[in-house]
């Protein structure tokens, strides 16, 4: 089991990981990735357990509350490639803020879908995001695009990118505990629980709360929209009337739209006020026919056809 240090001022261990977290990954990395090294993740699952969380973190108390709410034991994994894709990001920003292709961020691109939004969920995700530097277009619950505001600077894009690494190096520690036993991993979850401020606990319970009721409402409106649509088909199927009924609208919206229609050489619909002029109107393209066809005939034909008319 992971033995935590005990330490009376915890801003030098926070402060002391940091400047080594800097020297050591981000000012030597060829390219900007996530942090792998073993010790530095090891020293950050201790930093976070055996010390305060410190003043001006409030990515990182937000993604705590995050792990306890919805993360624990399920979402681990999901929260490690989460945390690395935006440490990745804010790296990217910090030691390449002229590339113009991290100014903005698609929300229907495959990482933010099934990687990001599954993860943090909508609300977590956004606040991180902000937190980076990221605002949305335009409002709503989910937006199309996020691009970067003008203050995201480097020094606050790469302690964001800190609070990462330590969220994710706890993920990874909770996973080895897990593998070995289950009780000890449910121990530094409680102890990481007694960390955080019970007011801002309670406020994120309540909006996970709201965004599952959200959530279900939306399902079952449209269950209930499915269910009519449903028995309004199988009685236009089952009742001949209500059959009858929609055909006569449905033609009588074609009559008016289309007042000349003629469906296999008769109108779509009769007139009522002058049975003669609509047995007419029914047999004129019949008689147009019937000349056409009479035309084309052979002349011997068209004979006999009149001598038989005749007799």
């Amino acid at each position: 089991m992971l033995r935590v240090p005990e330490s009376r001022d915890p801003q030098v261990s926070h402060q002391a990981l940091f400047e080594d977290y800097l020297s050591g990954h981000v000012t030597l990395t060829p390219e900007p990735a996530p942090c792998q090294d073993e010790d530095v993740l090891k020293r950050g699952a201790q930093v976070l357990l055996g010390h305060p969380l410190p003043e001006g973190s409030a990515t990182l108390t937000r993604l705590c509350q995050h792990l306890l709410e919805s993360g624990f034991p399920t979402n681990l994994s999901r929260l490690v490639r989460a945390t690395e894709l935006l440490e990745t990001l804010c790296l990217n920003l910090y030691l390449q803020p002229w590339r113009k292709e991290f100014r903005k961020l698609k929300t229907f691109t495959g990482a933010f879908v099934y990687c990001l939004l599954p993860a943090l969920g909508t609300s977590t995700l956004q606040f991180t995001l902000a937190s980076i530097g990221y605002l949305p277009i335009e409002p709503g619950l989910l937006p199309r695009e996020y691009r970067l505001c003008e203050d995201a600077t480097p020094e606050r894009v790469l302690r964001v990118a800190f609070q990462l690494l330590l969220i994710r190096a706890l993920c990874l520690h909770l996973l080895q505990l897990q593998q070995h036993n289950s009780s000890s991993a449910q121990l530094c979850v409680e102890r990481l629980r007694l960390k955080l401020p019970t007011a801002e606990l309670s406020q994120h319970r309540t909006t996970i709360s709201t965004e599952e009721r959200e959530s279900n409402q939306v399902r079952r409106d449209e269950t209930d929209l499915q269910d009519k649509l449903n028995s309004a088909l199988h009685l236009q199927a089952t009742d001949p009337k209500t059959s009858s009924l929609s055909e006569d609208q449905s033609i009588n919206h074609l009559h008016m739209t289309y007042p000349d229609l003629v469906l296999r050489g008769r109108p779509l619909r009769q007139e009522d006020d002058d049975p003669g002029l609509s047995q007419q109107t029914a047999l004129g393209p019949y008689r147009r026919h019937a000349q056409r066809s009479e035309l084309h005939r052979p002349t011997n034909q068209r004979a006999k056809s009149s001598v038989k008319t005749r007799a």
